[in-house]
């Protein structure tokens, strides 16, 4: 028997959050100059959702990353993910402003 702590799935207003603000407040700096949404999703799902294992094939060792994706995130993941992003981007000096100040009717539930 296996016990597993219950967890709501991430919301819609959560992607939504991060998408049109932390990405889209991301594509309106010169520092992301050139990049697409996905581009820049690449990027901080590297920095956070990324892990690394070391392997051994043929006696040489490999690194091999391993990226979660934010569908199979829980909505504390998510929130602490997001924050991370935002973190990031104010020490770059690129400020995100609360949800509440973006327009996301596409996501909104």
């Amino acid at each position: 028997e296996v016990l597993k702590e219950k967890s709501k799935r991430v919301t819609q207003d959560q992607h939504g959050y991060y998408r049109a603000g932390v990405i889209g407040t991301a594509m309106e700096f010169e520092m992301f100059g050139g990049w697409d949404e996905d581009e820049i999703h690449d990027h901080f799902s590297e920095l956070y959702l990324t892990t690394k294992t070391h392997k051994t094939i043929n006696d040489k060792i490999v690194i091999v990353p391993k990226r979660i994706s934010t569908a199979s995130l829980n909505r504390k993941e998510m929130a602490e993910y997001i924050d991370k992003c935002i973190k990031w981007l104010a020490v770059h000096g690129i400020v995100v402003m609360d949800s509440e100040h973006y327009l996301i009717s596409k996501y909104k539930s």
